[in-house]
């Protein structure tokens, strides 16, 4: 068995003239994808900021708006009522 083994391990020792490095190679493509994907985290972070509005509501627009969103609610409720009466 030890034989047989040594005969094939040669098979994979042997290297070519354009031998690659692929522990290397699989550590610079990791690298350089961990710099990308901060890099445009960051961006996205930064654009994300900007379009926040932290604007704040007059207290009378937003009651004007709740009894508004309730009147909506009433006005379906009543239609499906109807609907549902059909």
């Amino acid at each position: 068995m030890a034989k047989h083994a040594k005969a094939y391990a040669c098979l994979y020792r042997k290297k070519s003239s354009m031998s690659i490095d692929w522990i290397y190679s699989s550590q610079l493509f990791l690298g350089l994808l961990l710099v990308v994907v901060i890099y445009f985290s960051l961006i996205f972070n930064k654009n994300r900021s900007k379009r926040s509005n932290t604007k704040k509501i007059d207290s009378r627009v937003a009651e004007e708006m709740a009894q508004k969103i309730l009147e909506d609610a009433k006005m379906h409720r009543a239609a499906r009522r109807k609907e549902n009466e059909k």
